[in-house]
């Protein structure tokens, strides 16, 4: 229950308490003076790469089938509804390493929005009537990213690594992945099996009392099981042996544009939060003022547009992503935006 101290600015006009419950889960509790909402997020640290090899996407439809009633809430999407009659949102997302589950609504709401939320991880229902449409929710996803070049690209890169590696998963899964017997069992076995207290972290933030929320927060998330639960490595076997680097791949897009993808398989860097150093990366080759090579490849009529950042996967290793818009002359003469870059 020890809180850490937090360091602000001092024109941070928030307040902030950070506790650790009982179980295991740590919170984040910001008093927002000024906030016309309330908010929470809370984050699972298990995702996608831990899906079980004969289902691939369960997280992701776990993700789902969470929001379609639980016991103290049985109405399936009753949860969406009371955001949406509150003047809020709600969304969620599965990445390989964490699932996400956040919501905003009123002030006046944010308590009984809370205790909703909570029962998502002490009591769902997991029914066999929400199973059979939350698949075809799921595969809905599936087709639409079918339509979206920055998904095939994720793909082509998952498809490049070790076959062995939990970076080469489906993530997203299917109908055909999905739809299967016993999946309501197999969602209820993963679902008590890495929806431990010890693996999640809550952060709130409102208008209400610091006081106000620790006591919420203490009362709703204090029931949630923990388990005790490991994260294994997820980098073993190593995703991206020598012999898978120094590619170069084509791809035809979706979209009638043309790219050009230089990708960096890097040391781990996410943690290295003071130095942040892909961060520098990414300013540097991004830049687009006087002498970057924007502006060069921009003057030789090679490119029209340039974005850098970074990525962090698996708990394990980092990329360095450069991605150049070519003009069609630009096309035909790559190799010399391969050349500036270097």
């Amino acid at each position: 229950m020890d809180g850490q101290e937090i360091i602000k600015s001092k024109c941070d006009q928030r307040d902030y308490r950070h506790l650790k419950l009982e179980n295991g889960i740590r919170c984040l509790l910001i008093h927002d003076p000024e906030g016309d909402k309330s908010a929470c997020s809370l984050d699972v640290r298990v995702g996608a790469a831990l899906d079980p090899a004969e289902l691939p996407g369960t997280a992701h439809f776990l993700e789902h089938m969470l929001f379609q009633g639980t016991e103290k809430y049985p109405k399936e999407n009753e949860y969406s509804e009371f955001m949406s009659n509150n003047g809020g949102m709600n969304n969620a997302f599965t990445s390989q390493t964490n699932t996400n589950f956040h919501f905003d609504c009123s002030n006046d709401a944010f308590e009984e929005g809370l205790d909703r939320m909570a029962q998502f991880f002490i009591s769902p229902m997991f029914s066999e009537s929400s199973a059979e449409r939350e698949v075809n929710a799921v595969d809905s996803e599936f087709s639409m990213s079918l339509q979206v070049d920055s998904w095939h690209f994720h793909n082509l890169h998952q498809s490049l690594s070790n076959p062995e590696s939990l970076y080469n998963k489906f993530m997203c899964g299917n109908k055909a992945s999905l739809d299967k017997p016993g999946i309501r069992e197999q969602l209820l076995e993963y679902h008590k099996k890495w929806y431990s207290a010890n693996i999640m972290c809550v952060t709130i933030s409102s208008k209400h009392s610091l006081a106000d929320l620790e006591k919420w927060v203490m009362e709703k998330f204090s029931p949630v099981k923990n388990f005790n639960v490991e994260v294994p490595s997820l980098m073993e076997p190593a995703p991206f042996p020598p012999e898978n680097q120094t590619r170069i791949v084509r791809m035809v897009p979706v979209k009638d544009v043309d790219y050009l993808t230089l990708l960096w398989t890097l040391p781990y860097s996410e943690l290295d939060i003071k130095r942040q150093p892909l961060n520098y990366f990414s300013h540097l080759f991004g830049h687009e003022g006087e002498n970057s090579i924007l502006s060069w490849l921009i003057s030789e009529g090679l490119a029209l547009e340039l974005s850098a950042g970074p990525d962090h996967n698996l708990w394990g290793f980092s990329t360095f992503e450069i991605n150049i818009k070519l003009t069609k002359k630009g096309l035909e003469n790559y190799q010399k935006a391969v050349e500036a870059v270097f």
